[in-house]
């Protein structure tokens, strides 16, 4: 059958959103999706923005995706296609110009949640710095309900 409203295909979710950028010092953890919820979708998009407004500081980010069995341990998600951890190449934010970066990511090894963080060790700013920090995880292809879970019911 031809697909022909993308919205039916794909579910997003906004994980992290903060008015203020980290100084490097913390993490920042964003909000956990239940994919027994939407279906276990076998991919995602993970998409991270940042902006300081203009102002005279460079800032640098990157966005991990991480996973969980429980909702309260997690771990760095490795993709199973690339055999490396999902995070997002450097996302660069300059006076002049805002910072955007993608990336997509095979979920088929991923477990029940899923999640954005930045870590501190991946935020670098050349002044202390505040501004706008988005991430953002679009969820789509195709779908398997693990046996027992039907979210019609």
């Amino acid at each position: 059958m031809l697909e022909r409203n993308i919205g039916e295909g794909i579910n997003e979710s906004l994980s992290i959103c903060t008015s203020t950028a980290p100084d490097g010092t913390l993490d920042i953890a964003g909000a956990s999706f239940d994919r027994y919820s939407t279906g276990l979708e076998h991919s995602c998009v993970i998409a991270g923005a940042i902006s300081l407004g203009g102002t005279a500081k460079t800032t640098q980010t990157k966005f991990t995706l991480q996973d969980s069995a429980d909702n309260s341990t997690w771990a760095d998600y490795t993709d199973p296609f690339t055999n490396a951890v999902a995070k997002t190449a450097a996302i660069v934010d300059t006076a002049t110009a805002a910072g955007y970066g993608r990336l997509a990511v095979n979920l088929s090894n991923a477990r029940r949640y899923i999640r954005l963080l930045c870590h501190q060790a991946d935020f670098t700013v050349t002044a202390s710095s505040t501004g706008q920090l988005t991430g953002l995880i679009i969820r789509g292809g195709g779908t398997n309900y693990p046996v027992g879970v039907n979210p019609a019911q």
